[in-house]
């Protein structure tokens, strides 16, 4: 022992000074615990950091306790600590105690070997890692070889494809180019023949225009050259005559026999017509041209002449589009001018013992390929097409009649119809139309050009945006908000008749293709509704008509740059831009007349007949509506200032202004100002719409004195909502109580709240209190009229053949329409003019109804059941969420087989919905 504790670096001195101390800490067992040591070691003043490093050498076989060699030794490295010596690193061989020598040797051999295993097993762990690492990557190396090989053999395939589509369009070239090569041989012997002919005539007729033109004394107008694309609306070549109906501006508003339109001022030019009520003394003797009605013809338009057989009209003027316009003489009465059709007179010589009949169509062709006409006495016209012949007598180019336009036409692009009515478009299966009536043949084929007409015209909305917004806007030719002028919201467009075209396309397919739609009437009321964007567009066309002229005619770069894409695309047809922004209003005014020709062709009793009224309504109401946004340029005007200068947050941040109300159709501006709160003389501003009252204020003072100064362009202030908008259904306008009083006080309470406010004189808080009483009064009435109407569909009785029970338990996954990513949904059913509303469930994707409703069936094949689910909205019209219809022979034909059982039924014209309904089909017994 002594031999052993001679080689320990710790003197006899301080080991005996230490065991001492050692023995004042109340050993136990000889064993003192970490806790003991650190309180006496913490009187030696060094740092925690020291002490620590101080007990892990100390602690030798590292049991968490000090016995009296390890206590000495620790003192032994306090006293180095103390006096600045360094502490080593690892305990030195003289340091350890003899008596623990061999159990530190032990445990360093533990260490060095726990540390080996250690080693040993993160090798193991590292290399069953590279391992499963290696295998994925040889799984992904081997799954983007076969990736890569399928890559290549559908590239193969689609290579050896795109050789047979190249070898088939050459095919189609080389049969083409011949096809073309053989026209142009026919058409020129042709013209030859043609060519001495109308020299004769045109020498002859350019004679009698020439004598005519010097009696001209009425104005009209003579037209330069403008084509309208659209059916329906105003269409003159160079030489026609149109009645000027209104001057505005730029644009005016003519007339040529049934077609109204805007054209532009700078196209034509006043010209005058022969007086021929009186003779002029000492003037030509030469008689104008008479022509003698020989079928009687009604009236459509104002100006148009209601002929009966034998009346003579003196001929005025003639039109390339075969309307005429000339004075009716009726003995003994004011002598009426008007326009009538070629058609429905024949011309009489001088004598009036020759008639010189007007060209009937022999019979009708319709059109098998697109044709478009190379030459100016040619007829351009579209696959489907119907022409009317009017000269056979050439056996390849025969004279036509297409929309009121003439030309020749090759008769190898045409086939015989068996009948001269469009019903035969939409059928190619000869044994359903033989069991139709004619009456039902015209019907179906009016339906047919509804829809086709729709499918051209939202080809030609996406053209647009294809051709000439998308190359406009990455060229940097137009600001932003330039463009904004020009196009306006041509999505919203896009969007609303896209909608109509798929409920269409839905309706069509129900049926079958080649079959009879048998009901159409109610889908268009209920998607026509949803037009409100074209009143914007259409009350902003002239803005954009005249910003577009500006930049043609002061930007030859913008000019060519537009000339270019007509040029480079051949489905523009030519066509400028100016052309295709006209297209919506041209469609929106040609609704009511296809509606009307499919009513007119619809029997009394058809199930069809009351929804087609409601449709022709709404058409109309429609386009009253977007003529009279036109008309209030200023209205429209002023609401596109307030939507760009208000802050709009809240319940309001995605409001349109100028749109839609909820029920009173356009929405206007009825009245603004300056309005000051009473108590704290807040400075307001106020603007009075037909549907709400927004109260807003700005965020520096404006010292405009007017509305008129607040809504000029210069003016850069911006509005914030005071309030959240007051409905005029809500609110009750009061005069304070001493209506005497000098002070310009009145009151407005909504709901539970009085608003005192204040103006700057006594007119106008008279005019405050007036306006708003008007408009609240309106509001609240259009809205009783429209329940009265609901109440008198929901009572409407039936003595039909059963009924049908339906309750709308839920909808789920429904489209969002809110900024937080929900909807305030309802559904509404309809079955012809029977029509039910549930309530609208707030902030939610999956309302839960649990609506309960009845239908009286009449008609168990014709009957359809609509379900529409939309968004209640209060400021526009409710947003579309989706449509479904169940035929009612469907519902009999399941409830056959499962009964009165909850269905699942998806909504069509959105990405995402379902309703859940049950359904019992309740049929009453026959009579005996």
């Amino acid at each position: 022992m002594n031999g052993g504790a001679s080689v320990w670096a710790v003197t006899p001195e301080e080991r005996a000074k230490h065991d001492k101390q050692f023995e004042t800490l109340s050993p136990v067992l000889g064993y003192i615990s970490g806790e003991q040591a650190r309180k006496f070691f913490l009187q030696s003043g060094l740092p925690a950091s020291v002490l620590a490093e101080i007990w892990t050498l100390a602690d030798v076989d590292k049991d968490g306790q000090l016995q009296a060699d390890e206590f000495i030794l620790a003192m032994h490295l306090v006293d180095m600590a103390k006096t600045g010596r360094p502490l080593p690193l690892t305990l030195p061989q003289d340091l350890v105690p003899p008596s623990l020598r061999g159990s530190a040797e032990l445990e360093k051999r533990r260490l060095a070997l726990e540390e080996q295993q250690k080693k040993e097993k993160e090798k193991r762990e590292r290399e069953e890692r590279e391992a499963q690492e290696r295998r994925e990557r040889e799984a992904r190396e081997l799954e983007n070889r076969r990736r890569l090989e399928e890559e290549r053999r559908l590239e193969r395939q689609r290579e050896m494809e795109r050789q047979r589509e190249e070898e088939r369009l050459r095919e189609l070239e080389r049969k083409e180019a011949a096809k073309q090569e053989m026209e142009r041989q026919r058409r020129e012997e042709w013209e030859r023949a043609k060519r001495e002919e109308l020299g004769r005539k045109k020498e002859g007729e350019q004679e009698e225009i020439s004598r005519l033109r010097a009696k001209k004394k009425s104005l009209e107008l003579e037209l330069q050259a403008v084509v309208s694309p659209e059916v329906g609306d105003l269409t003159f070549v160079e030489g026609d005559v149109v009645l000027v109906l209104e001057k505005e501006g730029e644009w005016w508003r003519g007339c040529i026999g049934d077609q109204t339109g805007l054209f532009p001022s700078n196209y034509v030019r006043p010209v005058e017509l022969p007086e021929v009520s009186q003779a002029e003394p000492g003037g030509p003797t030469k008689k104008p041209e008479v022509a003698q009605a020989v079928t009687p013809t009604g009236a459509s338009m104002m100006h148009q002449l209601r002929l009966s057989p034998g009346q003579l009209i003196v001929v005025l003027a003639k039109n390339s589009t075969g309307w005429w316009l000339g004075e009716l003489q009726a003995r003994g009465k004011k002598r009426q001018r008007g326009w009538f059709h070629s058609s429905h007179v024949k011309l009489l010589g001088p004598s009036s013992s020759k008639s010189s009949p007007s060209p009937l169509p022999v019979c009708q062709v319709i059109a098998m390929y697109d044709y478009t006409a190379a030459n100016q006495d040619e007829l351009s016209f579209s696959k489907g097409q119907l022409i009317n012949i009017l000269d056979k007598t050439n056996p390849d180019w025969w004279k036509g009649e297409a929309n009121r336009v003439t030309g020749l036409l090759p008769t190898n692009y045409v086939k015989m119809t068996t009948e001269s009515d469009p019903s035969q478009q939409w059928c190619a299966d000869l044994m359903t139309l033989d069991t139709m009536t004619p009456q039902e043949r015209k019907r179906q084929g009016y339906i047919h050009e509804l829809i086709q007409t729709e499918e051209t015209y939202v080809e030609d909305l996406e053209l647009v945006l294809e051709v000439f917004y998308k190359p406009m806007s990455e060229s940097g030719r137009l600001t932003e908000a330039e463009m904004a002028v020009i196009f306006v919201n041509w999505r919203e467009l896009i969007m609303c008749n896209s909608k109509l075209l798929k409920a269409l396309r839905v309706r069509k397919k129900t049926g079958g293709e080649n079959m009879p739609v048998q009901l159409i009437g109610d889908l268009l009321a209920s998607e026509l509704a949803h037009m409100q964007p074209y009143i914007r567009f259409c009350s902003c066309q002239l803005n954009a008509a005249a910003l577009l002229q500006s930049k043609t005619h002061n930007q030859p770069d913008f000019k060519d740059f537009l000339k270019v894409r007509i040029a480079t695309n051949y489905r523009c047809k030519g066509m400028p831009l100016s052309s295709f922004l006209l297209k919506p209003m041209q469609r929106i005014t040609r609704y009511p007349l296809l509606i009307k020709n499919i009513l007119e062709h619809t029997p009394d009793g058809h199930a069809d007949r009351g929804p087609l009224r409601e449709a022709l309504e709404r058409a109309e109401e429609l386009c009253s509506q977007v003529n009279e946004g036109v008309r209030e340029k200023e209205n429209s005007d002023r609401l596109e200032w307030i939507q760009s200068h208000m802050q709009c947050e809240g319940p309001i941040e995605h409001l349109v202004f100028n749109s839609l109300t909820n029920c009173l159709g356009p929405r206007k501006l009825l009245h603004s100002g300056r309005l000051y709160k009473t108590k704290s003389s807040r400075e307001l501003w106020a603007f009075l719409f037909n549907d709400f009252l927004l109260l807003t204020h700005s965020a520096k003072p404006f010292s405009s004195s007017g509305s008129d100064k607040l809504f000029s362009p210069k003016t850069n202030i911006q509005l914030k909502m005071y309030k959240t908008p007051l409905f005029l259904n809500e609110v009750l306008v009061k005069m304070p109580p001493d209506p005497s009083s000098d002070e310009p006080l009145f009151h407005v309470s909504h709901i539970d709240r009085v608003y005192t406010l204040k103006t700057e004189t006594l007119n106008e808080r008279a005019a405050w209190v007036q306006k708003i009483k008007a408009a609240s009064e309106h509001f609240i009435e259009t809205e009783k009229k429209k329940r009265e109407k609901a109440y008198q569909a929901r009572s409407l009785k039936s003595s039909g053949i059963g009924r049908l029970l339906v309750t709308v338990i839920e909808a789920q996954e429904l489209k969002a329409c809110k900024p937080n990513g929900k909807s305030n949904p309802y559904c509404e059913l309809t079955m012809g003019a029977q029509c039910y509303t549930s309530r609208p469930i707030s902030d939610t994707l999956s309302p839960k109804w649990n609506f309960n409703c009845q239908f009286f069936i009449k008609d168990l094949y014709q009957d359809v059941l609509c379900i529409t689910v939309s968004e209640k909205d209060q400021f526009s019209p409710d947003d579309f969420l989706g449509r479904v219809e169940v035929p009612v022979a469907t519902i009999k034909k399941e409830m056959e087989s499962k009964g009165a059982a909850t269905r699942r039924l998806l909504l069509h014209e959105v990405p995402t919905g379902e309703v859940h309904v049950k359904l019992d089909l309740q049929l009453y017994e026959p009579t005996k």
